[in-house]
């Protein structure tokens, strides 16, 4: 901005100061959610009869940068460890970024081969947790919140897609 403000290119040095004003707005809008500065994920899920909705929450620096969100089928004999590991592995086998601690509503089925997997993937460290009181388990309570809303949301979708309305019904038999 300042170079091109010394070659009297006034327009450039505006569009980069407009362009440094739209990061900072944007990032002061980011929602702080922990104190900690530190990368987390909070993986949470539920699920209804052969359905299910996973949501990874996305934590960096302490602030929320995203969520994604995985439906799963033919989750009716499936226990919750099982569900959890499944979201783990379809998740960070094609994320590019694995934080250094990830918050689960129960331990995956192998956690020790998971918790392998995932430090060999990232070179480094990774804790899992699993929170039974306080903001982490409020945190991760919203997010299990959010995984029902979109399940539900899949649901209702389905249900719109089955309904034939009586009239349509009556014109298809005649």
């Amino acid at each position: 901005m300042q170079d091109y403000s010394e070659k009297m290119q006034f327009e450039k040095a505006k569009q980069i100061r407009d362009r440094i004003n739209a990061i900072e707005v944007y990032s002061s809008k980011q929602k702080i959610v922990d104190d900690e500065i530190i990368d987390k994920d909070v993986i949470a899920f539920e699920k209804t009869d052969n359905d299910c909705c996973g949501m990874v929450l996305k934590i960096r620096d302490g602030k929320v940068i995203g969520k994604t969100h995985y439906f799963l089928t033919n989750v009716e004999d499936k226990t919750s460890a099982e569900i959890i590991e499944q979201l783990l592995i379809n998740y960070y086998s094609k994320s590019e970024f694995i934080p250094d601690e990830i918050h689960l509503m129960t331990e995956p089925e192998n956690q020790s081969a998971v918790k392998d997997w995932l430090e060999k993937r990232k070179s480094g460290k990774v804790d899992m947790v699993i929170p039974k009181i306080g903001d982490k388990y409020k945190l991760l309570f919203m997010v299990r919140k959010n995984a029902r809303l979109m399940l539900d949301e899949l649901i209702l979708t389905r249900l719109k897609r089955e309904f034939i309305p009586p009239s349509l019904d009556s014109l298809k038999k005649i």
